[in-house]
């Protein structure tokens, strides 16, 4: 899924478009997503390594909520 898909799929389930590309774009700069810039059109998004790890550390703790 691109960046643009992405910002399709929130936006459907309720979420401001505005919203969901401040948040991914943010996500980009603090290094947990990479999905390209301008010039790398159609990149998919994608979780960098940081970015799945800090996934894995938050499915656990809402694991243990359970």
């Amino acid at each position: 899924r691109t960046f643009s898909g992405a910002v399709r799929g929130l936006s459907d389930q309720g979420y401001p478009e505005s919203t969901v590309k401040v948040v991914l774009r943010r996500f980009k700069s603090l290094g947990l997503l990479d999905f390209g810039n301008s010039h790398s059109r159609g990149m998919p998004l994608t979780a960098t390594k940081m970015g799945k790890s800090f996934y894995k550390i938050m499915e656990v703790d809402e694991d243990e909520q359970r």
